[in-house]
C-alpha cells in the first residue's frame, strides 16, 4: 500500500507537471469540464424529478387510486365512487380525494385575482403527514356542505398577498363574494405532488378548501384524484386484492355507471415518475456517452505526452522505481487533472442549472426543486474520480511495456504498436458514440419536426387569448353568464384592430378537457353501463369564425342560440363519420342524459385539443347559453389584425368596461400555447441535440489529433517519400488512407449499435421510425465528412514538409 508520505509527494510532482504544462492542463480540464458539466447539470434534474424523497411522512406507503376502464387505467374518480371505496375498502388506514378544478376570484384586498383552488377531504393533509404551521386544518364537520365557509393559505399567498400577518388566523377572505374563515397556513416549504400531466402547472394551488360532497354524490362526473395511505403491514398487492372486491361489489350494485369498472392502486412516487422516467434516464445514458467520449479525448492527450516523458519515466525505473511506483505517479497526475475538470464542470453546471429551470416543461413535476445538491456534488465528485482512474488506465497500459534500457538508448522515440492501436481504438470509439448520439438527436429532430408541422386544424396566427372567470356568486345561473358573455363580445368585437371575437370553455392544445356521454334519438338502447361519449365542448357564436376552424357543412352558432330558442349541437368531422358513417349527421337529434333533445345543426372540421400528437376525437360543440352546466370559467379568444399582443391593453379595457371585478389571467398567444403544448418533446429534442454537438465536437477533436500526432510522429518518413518523388495526392493518400480507415470503422461500429440503441426512444418518437432510412443514411454521412475534413487540416501539412528539413528531423 502507498504511504501518506509517497502520495504527498507524487501529489506535489503533479502539480509542478500542470503547471509546467499550463496549456496541456487546460486542454484536459476545459474537455472534462465539459463532460462532467453536462453530466451534472442533468443529473441535477434527475435528482429533484426521480430520487428525491417524496416530501411526506413514509411516502413509500401513500398510493393513487384510479377508476379504470378497458384501454384506460387512470381514469379520475366519481364523487359517489370515492366515498364507497372509503366506506369498503380494509387496507387503508385513511383514504382522501381532491379536486383540482375549483377557481375562486379573491377580492377585497386590492385588484381582484384569480386564485387556482383546490377542494379536499378534511384528512388530506394527515394522510400526507404535512403539518400545518399556523392554525389548524379542516374539521370532519367543516367537510359538509354548509359548513364549509374555511380556507388555508399556502405559504406564498399569506406571505405575497397578506404581508405574513399572523393575524391572518380567524379572519375573512372574500371568494367568490362569499367570505370563507383562514383557519390555516400551510408550510413554506409545502409541496403538492401529483402526477403532473392530471395536475398541471406543476400543481400550484392558491387556495384550498374543504370537498364537502352532498349527501348523494354523483356517479356520472369523474372530477377528483384519490389518494389512499397503506396499513402498517399490508402490501400493495393486498390491497389491490381489497380493492377487486369493492370494485366488484360496485359493478353488482350499479351496473349503469360501474359495469366493467374497476380500480387501480399506484404507488405515488410511481406515479409522478411514469412519464418523465424513460426520457430523463435516457437522455442520462446519452450524456453519459458524452463523458466517454471526453474521458477518450483526454486518453488520446495523456498517451501523446506519455510518448514525450517515456525517456523520463525508463530513468525513474533505471533508478529503481518499481512498475507500481511509476503507474501510482501517472494515476496521481490524472486523478489531479479530473479534479480540476470536475471542480470547473460543476461550476459550469451550476450556471446551467440556472439557465435551464425557466425552460423546463411546465407538466414536469417536482421541476421547482432542481438545484446542485449535496448529493449532486457527491455523484460529481464520483464520476470524476471514475473519469480520472478511466483516462489514466491509457498511460498505465503504455508504462507497463516501456523497456528501461531501450528508452535509454533511443531517448524519446519509442512509440510501439501499442499505443498506435490504443489511439486508434479510443477514436474508432469515440466515432461510434458519436454516431449513436447523432442518429439519436437526428430521430428526434426530424420528429419533432414532423410534429410542429401536424395542422392543429385552426389558425394559430393572430390569435390572442385570455382566461375569464366568473364569480358564480355574482353570476350564479346560465341567463345571466350568457348576457355577460354576450356583451364581452360585441364589446371585444368594437376594440379597434380586432377582427373577430369569441369564448371557449376548453382551448385546443390548453390541456383542458372534458368528455360526455350522450344519446342518439332514434337508435336502440346501449347495454348497461355502455355509452356513447365525445368530448364536450360549450363555445360562443362567433367562435368558429375567429380560431378558423371550417365549417363543413350545415351552419354556425348564432346570438339567438339561447336559453329559449330551440337547443342545438355543432358536431366535428370525427364524431360524424364514427356515430354516422355515411350518414349525413346535420338535422338529426342528439341529448345528455335526460336533458331537451339538441338538433345537430352543423359539422365543423377537426381540431387537436389535448395535444399535436394525439389521435383526432369525437367532439361536440354547443351554445354556452344552452350548455347543460354553466361555465364560471372561459376563454377569451381575438382574432387581431396586426400583432396580437398589442392588443393586451384592449383586451383589458374591454373586459374592464363589462364589470371591473373580473379578473382575467393567461392572456397568450395562440402561438404560445402551441409552443407550449410540445414542451416536452421539444426539451428532449434540444437537450439532446446538445449532447450530440459537444459529442461531435469532441470527437472531431479526437480524430484531428491522432491524425496530426502521427503526421508529427512520420515527419521524417513523409520527408523520404518526397524525396523520392511522391506527389502531394500520394502523401494524402497515405495520411487520409489511414484516418479513413478509422472513421469507417467507427461509423460501423455506430451504425450496429444505433439499430439497437435508437429503439430506447421508439416511444418518443411521431411520425418517424426508429430505424428512419434518410437519419441512418445521411448522419453517417454527414459524420463522415466533419471527421474527414478534421484529418484533412493535419494532412495538409504532410504535403507541405521539406525533405531536407525532415531528414535532420528527430
Amino acid at each position: 500500500m502507498p504511504t501518506l508520505d509517497a502520495l504527498w509527494r507524487d501529489l506535489r510532482y503533479a502539480g509542478r507537471m500542470a503547471r509546467k504544462n499550463p496549456g496541456f492542463t487546460a486542454a484536459v480540464a476545459m474537455t472534462l469540464a465539459l463532460g462532467i458539466g453536462a453530466n451534472t447539470a442533468l443529473f441535477s434534474i434527475c435528482n429533484a424529478v426521480l430520487l428525491k424523497p417524496l416530501p411526506y411522512s413514509d411516502p413509500e406507503h401513500i398510493v393513487m387510486l384510479w377508476e379504470q376502464l378497458p384501454g384506460n387505467p387512470f381514469v379520475p374518480v366519481a364523487p359517489a365512487n370515492f366515498t364507497d371505496w372509503r366506506a369498503q375498502s380494509v387496507a387503508f388506514s385513511e383514504v382522501a380525494a381532491i379536486n383540482p378544478f375549483p377557481s375562486f376570484i379573491l377580492s377585497g384586498a386590492g385588484e381582484s385575482v384569480r386564485l387556482r383552488g383546490a377542494a379536499i377531504s378534511w384528512n388530506f393533509f394527515s394522510l400526507l403527514g404535512t403539518q400545518i404551521t399556523m392554525g389548524r386544518s379542516f374539521l370532519p364537520e367543516e367537510d359538509q356542505p354548509g359548513r364549509n365557509r374555511v380556507a388555508i393559505l399556502p405559504y406564498s399567498i399569506w406571505a405575497n398577498r397578506f404581508g405574513a400577518s399572523p393575524d391572518i388566523i380567524g379572519k375573512s377572505v372574500t371568494l367568490n363574494d362569499l367570505n370563507f374563515t383562514v383557519v390555516g397556513i400551510l408550510p413554506r416549504d409545502f409541496e403538492f405532488v401529483g402526477k403532473a400531466s392530471d395536475f398541471q402547472a406543476r400543481n400550484e394551488f392558491d387556495i384550498w378548501v374543504p370537498l364537502a360532497l352532498n349527501q348523494n354524490p354523483s356517479r356520472g362526473t369523474h372530477p377528483l384524484r384519490v389518494f389512499a395511505r397503506l396499513k402498517m403491514g399490508t402490501t400493495l398487492s393486498q390491497a389491490q386484492a381489497n380493492l377487486n372486491m369493492v370494485a366488484a361489489n360496485l359493478a353488482r350494485a350499479f351496473p349503469e355507471d360501474n359495469k366493467d369498472r374497476g380500480i387501480g392502486a399506484v404507488p405515488l412516487v410511481q406515479q409522478i415518475t411514469a412519464d418523465v422516467r424513460p426520457a430523463l434516464l435516457t437522455l442520462l445514458g446519452a450524456v453519459g456517452f458524452v463523458l466517454l467520449i471526453a474521458c477518450a479525448n483526454v486518453a488520446n492527450l495523456l498517451l501523446t505526452r506519455g510518448a514525450m516523458r517515456q525517456n523520463e519515466m525508463a530513468v525513474r525505473a533505471a533508478m529503481g522505481a518499481s512498475r507500481r511506483e511509476v503507474a501510482q505517479q501517472l494515476l496521481v497526475e490524472s486523478l489531479l487533472l479530473a479534479l480540476a475538470g470536475g471542480f470547473i464542470g460543476l461550476l459550469l453546471a451550476v450556471a446551467a442549472v440556472r439557465v435551464v429551470v425557466p425552460f423546463l416543461p411546465a407538466d414536469l413535476a417536482r421541476a421547482g426543486g432542481v438545484a446542485v445538491d449535496l448529493r449532486v456534488m457527491v455523484f460529481t465528485v464520483s464520476i470524476t474520480l471514475a473519469a480520472g482512474i478511466l483516462f489514466g488506465l491509457a498511460p498505465l497500459f503504455q508504462t507497463r511495456y516501456v523497456n528501461a534500457n531501450d528508452a535509454l538508448k533511443q531517448g524519446t522515440r519509442i512509440a510501439g504498436s501499442l499505443q498506435t492501436r490504443l489511439r486508434s481504438g479510443l477514436v474508432i470509439g469515440q466515432m461510434a458514440i458519436t454516431l449513436v448520439l447523432l442518429i439519436g438527436g437526428g430521430l428526434l429532430a426530424k420528429s419533432f419536426w414532423t410534429l410542429l408541422h401536424v395542422p392543429p386544424g385552426f389558425r394559430t396566427d393572430h390569435l390572442l387569448t385570455a382566461r375569464l372567470t366568473l364569480a358564480r356568486s355574482r353570476y350564479p345561473d346560465a341567463a345571466r353568464i350568457a348576457n355577460v358573455q354576450r356583451d364581452l363580445i360585441e364589446q371585444l368585437r368594437g376594440v379597434p384592430g380586432v377582427r373577430f371575437a369569441g369564448l371557449a370553455a376548453y382551448l385546443p392544445l390548453s390541456g383542458d378537457d372534458n368528455g360526455w356521454a350522450f344519446f342518439i334519438q332514434g337508435r336502440p338502447p346501449l347495454p348497461k353501463g355502455v355509452y356513447d361519449v365525445a368530448k364536450y365542448r360549450p363555445v360562443s357564436h362567433g367562435y368558429f369564425e375567429t380560431i378558423g376552424m371550417p365549417m363543413i357543412r350545415g351552419r354556425d352558432f348564432i346570438a339567438a342560440d339561447t336559453q329559449d330558442a330551440p337547443f342545438v349541437v355543432v358536431i366535428n368531422e370525427s364524431m360524424a363519420r364514427v356515430y354516422w358513417g355515411q350518414q349525413d349527421p346535420v338535422g338529426q337529434r342528439l341529448r345528455f342524459g335526460n336533458e331537451t333533445w339538441r338538433t345537430v345543426i352543423g359539422v365543423v372540421g377537426d381540431v387537436r385539443h389535448e395535444s399535436l400528437d394525439r389521435d383526432l376525437k369525437p367532439e361536440m360543440y354547443v351554445p354556452f347559453a344552452q350548455a347543460p352546466q354553466p361555465e364560471s370559467i372561459s376563454t377569451i379568444v381575438v382574432r387581431t389584425a396586426g400583432e396580437a399582443p398589442a392588443f393586451t391593453t384592449g383586451l383589458r379595457a374591454a373586459v374592464s368596461a363589462i364589470d371591473p371585478a373580473l379578473p382575467l389571467d393567461q392572456v397568450r398567444t395562440m402561438e404560445q400555447i402551441v409552443w407550449s403544448s410540445v414542451g416536452e418533446p421539444g426539451f428532449r429534442t434540444i437537450v439532446l441535440g446538445v449532447f450530440a454537438t459537444l459529442a461531435l465536437a469532441m470527437a472531431s477533436i479526437g480524430i484531428y489529433g491522432v491524425t496530426n500526432y502521427s503526421v508529427t510522429q512520420r515527419t521524417r518518413e513523409f520527408g523520404v517519400y518526397i524525396a523520392i518523388g511522391a506527389t502531394t495526392r500520394d502523401v494524402l493518400r497515405l495520411v487520409l488512407g489511414k484516418a479513413a480507415l478509422m472513421i469507417i470503422a467507427g461509423l460501423a461500429l455506430g451504425l450496429l449499435a444505433s439499430v439497437g440503441l435508437t429503439r430506447l426512444i421508439a416511444r418518443f418518437l411521431y411520425g418517424v421510425t426508429a430505424l428512419d432510412p434518410l437519419t441512418f443514411v445521411m448522419v453517417p454521412l454527414f459524420l463522415f465528412a466533419v471527421a474527414f475534413l478534421a484529418s484533412y487540416l493535419p494532412a495538409r501539412r504532410a504535403t507541405k514538409v521539406d525533405p531536407m528539413v525532415a531528414l535532420r528531423y528527430e
